[in-house]
């Protein structure tokens, strides 16, 4: 998402690949002190009269700085799936130290112990922050790899981004695309590499599946606690349907009790 708002607001019209840059260099990541600073960060858009500082961050609505002028995209993937892309992210990065998956299931569910807050914390502090005014979108990362064009055309609405043409969004959606970034992943990198790290591991399978790989009781259990977070169904019953119509309780034998030691 960081590079899809990067590429509308340049309309296509630069290419990182040819550049002596990186999206790190444009793009300040609030929480991170090996990014450019927001100070020193460039504005973008092709019409500098309307350019935009492009920031990212991980951080949950409420603890992020929040301003009425500005616009925020939340992206939200299935809880499974994120949980199954983060398990990648932690063995790619402690090679020969990583945690076993009922620790790493533990640690998701965790407020106390997951960075920056779990994932029903971010959902729900970002969509009760969406109905309060129009500066804050929801995109589901499903929908970037199903339908990436229309979500170019809405997140390019959302920033006012006019008129894209179809040549314009052929070419965002290409190089916005899971083959494009991996092959230059090295524009896209969260962080130096390090002695543990696996390399090119960043960009790991671009699957909007990787749920299927998981045991079946880690599958219950994070939808489970996901739907008790949001017992109206709000706003599950729109993204994720099966999260929403989990039962509660501690149904399954064998499950992870979060917390425990």
């Amino acid at each position: 998402m960081q590079h899809l708002v990067f590429q509308i607001l340049t309309r296509g019209t630069v290419d990182l690949a040819t550049e002596d840059t990186c999206l790190n260099a444009i793009s300040p990541w609030i929480e991170s002190d090996k990014t450019v600073s927001v100070d020193n960060a460039p504005k973008v858009g092709v019409d500098q009269a309307v350019a935009k500082r492009i920031l990212k961050t991980h951080l949950p609505a409420s603890l992020c700085p929040f301003d009425k002028e500005a616009k925020y995209i939340h992206v939200v993937r299935h809880p499974v799936s994120c949980f199954a892309s983060c398990v990648d992210f932690v063995h790619s990065n402690l090679r020969g130290f990583e945690p076993d998956l009922d620790d790493c299931l533990r640690w998701f569910l965790s407020p106390e112990l997951m960075w920056w807050g779990t994932w029903q914390e971010h959902l729900r502090g970002w969509y009760e922050r969406g109905t309060d005014g129009e500066n804050v979108l929801l995109v589901r990362f499903e929908d970037m790899k199903a339908e990436l064009p229309k979500v170019i055309h809405r997140v390019a609405e959302f920033l006012d981004v006019s008129d894209l043409q179809d040549a314009e969004v052929e070419i965002i959606a290409r190089r916005c695309g899971f083959e494009y970034m991996r092959t230059h992943a090295d524009l896209f990198e969260m962080h130096p590499p390090h002695i543990l790290q696996i390399p090119n591991r960043f960009f790991v399978s671009g699957r909007t599946d990787s749920e299927t790989q998981l045991p079946t009781f880690v599958r219950e259990q994070i939808i489970e606690a996901c739907g008790d977070a949001f017992p109206a169904g709000e706003p599950l019953a729109d993204l994720y349907p099966d999260c929403a119509t989990a039962t509660s309780g501690r149904a399954h034998e064998g499950l992870v009790e979060v917390g425990a030691s």
